[in-house]
């Protein structure tokens, strides 16, 4: 049980809180000690300053000098600018929470900082959740509300670097920390400086009434290690956070989130088709790649849905009578052009970066605009558009002098109207993004936020993600923006909504169900960030999220080979992916049933956790691949061996032999053959014949213009060639190729014909290692 043990005198005012496995301390105002009470160790580094709470006024921060204590209220004082705080202190057993309560003068405080609170910890730091941890103990930090930020306060919209700042890894181990900032007057500020560089300097942000950094609240926390995440389990519920739950279990242990998903453009005509394949892989559900003919109203594209609303809403009916999921992807507070909120009448709350005043009267047909400041004009934007009155219009340029001129002007853009604009009227500049969309301004985004959970409520879709969400920084609330419109878009969902978003924010964690990064776009199947997916491995375990690997493509020339390298990665991590795969992929991929059949077969072994520890961590080895089987009842694992070699094309005197020769030794019994060559070298370099001989057999002549990024695989009597990009462009038949590679060693000779030294071969042969059963 909580117990609190004050001490006060006139010289010093101390405060211990005590909780069930550790005691921190309050002195004057400052956390000057953690102590972990099993073992006596003390987290808060020596010499490092820990204001509970600091003040923000015009720029700089200011520390308390004076405290009062009359339980269960803190007050700070703060000489130096005439500010009084008053924190109210709980005792919550596996924690305690401190909330400001009141602010005076109230007026003169631009934000507020929660510590930063120092600790020795550094040997796993969550930057995103706010939790430090080593091997024994955890300290962590949880922002109660949206108007607390966890994270530094390093610019005015307040927006935190990076995938997060709550907590920061430092020279003495850590540090945890949030803010909250005055957002009730109207400011000028840079606006969407996630990393520094402001998207939108000077941009004007109007105020939110009333919204000013009193009710800003936070927990601190200090457990064991193994207890962490059940104390943020904890905190959830008791403190009014969001809790999700999937079948009874709180989301952030819950296993249904490492079950991968398939994405695809589903219609009322093929979903049957689709959810066919859904199932034969053992996805999770069906999730649409590009549903909306417009975003901000979130309307339907009717050539997929005919019957509207009606109409999805059938085929989400359909997957979840199959116990099945059904999503829909947009991006987050973008507005398409075509939508009602920009065309024919914009409406009032378009988010705005400048503005200024016409200097003389606009004509209907004229096409420059003359303006008293130039400034908000002259930083040039994707789509470069003004907005008058009712009529927007896009300019190519401003004047370099006065009287200052927009120029080039089109007129009437977005089915809006072109129309004689007075003298001394507004001119403002929209905020807008490369994909031609604008962004609402605080206030219209929270009517986005309700178009968007009017239409999950209504068809029962359950998943989506804030892809894009960096975009709701173009209200100018940084990450309170972001933060506020996916906690509205979730509450106001009257079932559970499954989300995923392309950023990670401290507060949005609570809603959060996976972060899914890794594009299939860039590259082959393995190829495209490949090393990117690994990577954010650790990221998300730090953070407590669920492992996953992003995006996969399957193609028309998707293999098995394929399956079983992504699926490889995916049950080294015990991570969840989406796999695209579009109807006219899987009716041209003539192992596409065999390719979702292998995807299951894994499923059924990783999260039935057969694999043992050992075999997990083999799985982990990115130089290996492996082969998944079940025969006889039983699930055996093969082990591809590797036999990588790498052949410098030669330009030498015409007759002098230019090839280079390898050994490898293949362990298990004849088996097919197969070798992968990957053609390398300068971007305009062309290989025009690749050739190899098999232990002094016969010598196969491969032909045609390979440039670097091709690859050319060998397996029986057929050689398929990818681009650089992993699509299949040909297939062709040899019959000089070896079709098997016996038990023993051999000697493959390579060589390949170019006018360019600079071009390579990397040659790969894969034999078949010795099978172990799974498990075992």
């Amino acid at each position: 049980m909580l117990w609190l043990l004050m001490t006060f005198s006139a010289v010093t005012a101390q405060t211990t809180l005590r909780m069930e496995q550790s005691a921190m301390t309050l002195q004057d105002g400052y956390l000057t000690s953690i102590i972990d009470l099993k073992t006596n160790t003390e987290y808060v580094p020596s010499g490092q300053k820990a204001p509970l709470m600091q003040v923000k006024i015009a720029g700089k921060l200011y520390q308390p000098t004076s405290v009062k204590w009359e339980k269960p209220v803190l007050t700070l004082t703060y000489q130096d600018v005439k500010v009084t705080a008053t924190v109210n202190i709980s005792e919550k057993g596996k924690y305690c929470v401190f909330e400001l309560t009141g602010l005076a003068p109230k007026a003169t405080v631009d934000a507020v900082v929660w510590g930063p609170y120092p600790t020795t910890i550094g040997e796993t730091v969550g930057e995103f959740v706010g939790v430090v941890r080593n091997d024994a103990f955890a300290i962590g930090i949880q922002a109660l509300n949206t108007k607390t930020t966890g994270g530094e306060l390093f610019n005015d919209e307040g927006s935190t670097r990076g995938r997060g700042t709550a907590a920061v890894k430092q020279a003495y181990g850590s540090s945890v920390q949030a803010f909250s900032l005055d957002r009730s007057r109207p400011r000028v500020i840079d606006v969407w400086a996630d990393g520094g560089n402001a998207v939108f300097p000077r941009m004007p942000v109007p105020p939110i009434p009333d919204e000013t950094p009193v009710g800003s609240k936070i927990a601190l926390f200090a457990c064991r290690e193994a207890e962490a995440l059940q104390t943020i389990g904890i905190i959830e519920p008791a403190e009014g956070l969001p809790h999700p739950l999937v079948d009874g279990e709180w989301i952030k242990t819950s296993e249904a989130m490492r079950i991968p998903y398939m994405i695809s453009e589903f219609s009322e005509d093929n979903f049957d088709f689709l959810l066919s394949y859904v199932k034969k892989g053992g996805f999770a559900g069906l999730y649409h790649g590009e549903p909306f003919s417009r975003w901000g109203h979130f309307e339907l594209d009717p050539k997929l849905f005919p019957n509207g609303r009606a109409g999805l809403k059938a085929c989400v009916e359909k997957a979840k009578a199959a116990g099945l999921r059904t999503g829909l992807h947009t991006l987050t507070t973008f507005l398409t052009p075509n939508d009602e909120y920009i065309t024919p009448v914009p409406n009032r709350h378009l988010a705005v970066s400048g503005k200024s005043i016409l200097q003389s009267d606009l004509d209907e047909p004229a096409t420059e605009i003359i303006v008293a400041d130039p400034q908000p004009f002259i930083k040039k934007s994707d789509m470069n558009t003004v907005w008058i009155g009712d009529e927007l219009i896009r300019y190519d340029s401003v004047s370099a002098s006065a009287p200052y001129k927009l120029l080039n002007c089109s007129r009437a853009m977005h089915g809006t109207k072109a129309a004689n604009h007075k003298k001394g009227s507004e001119v403002k500049k929209l905020v807008d993004h490369g994909y031609h969309v604008f962004f609402p301004d605080f206030e219209l985004q929270k009517q986005v936020a309700r178009n968007m959970s009017d239409l999950f409520n209504e068809t029962g879709v359950n998943q989506m993600d804030f892809d894009g969400h960096e975009g709701a920084y173009a209200c100018g609330q940084g990450d309170y923006g972001r933060d506020q419109f996916a906690y509205e878009v979730f509450t106001q969902t009257k079932h559970l909504l499954i989300n995923g978003s392309s950023g990670s924010k401290h507060f949005y964690w609570h809603l959060n169900s996976y972060l899914n990064w890794g594009e299939p776009w860039y590259g082959g199947f393995r190829e495209s960030q490949s090393d990117y997916r690994i990577d954010n491995q650790p990221l998300l375990e730090r953070n407590f999220m669920p492992n996953m690997l992003g995006w996969f493509l399957l193609t028309s020339s998707t293999t098995i080979d394929d399956v079983d390298w992504m699926m490889t990665r995916s049950a080294a991590w015990h991570a969840g992916f989406a796999f695209v795969a579009r109807e006219r992929n899987i009716r041209e991929n003539p192992e596409a049933d065999a390719v979702f059949d292998q995807i299951k077969l894994w499923l059924d072994v990783s999260h039935g956790k057969l694999f043992t520890p050992e075999q997990r961590q083999q799985l982990k080895d990115t130089n290996r691949d492996f082969h998944l089987a079940k025969e006889n009842e039983k699930y055996y694992l093969y082990p591809w061996n590797k036999h990588e070699y790498q052949h410098i094309c030669k330009i030498l005197q015409p007759g002098e032999p230019t090839s280079s020769e390898y050994r490898f030794e293949n362990r298990d019994d004849t088996q097919p053959f197969r070798m992968i060559i990957l053609i390398s070298g300068e971007k305009d370099g062309i290989v025009r014949e690749c050739s190899f001989e098999l232990d002094n057999h016969k010598r196969v002549v491969i032909t045609g213009e390979y440039k670097a990024g091709t690859t050319l695989v060998v397996e029986g009597t057929v050689v398929k060639e990818y681009n650089d990009r992993g699509r299949k462009i040909n297939e062709k038949q040899l019959n000089d190729i070896p079709e098997t590679v016996s038990k023993g060693s051999h000697c493959l000779i390579v060589d390949g014909k170019t006018d360019d030294d600079n071009m390579k071969l990397r040659v790969t042969v894969k034999t078949k290692g010795a099978k172990e059963v799974v498990g075992l």
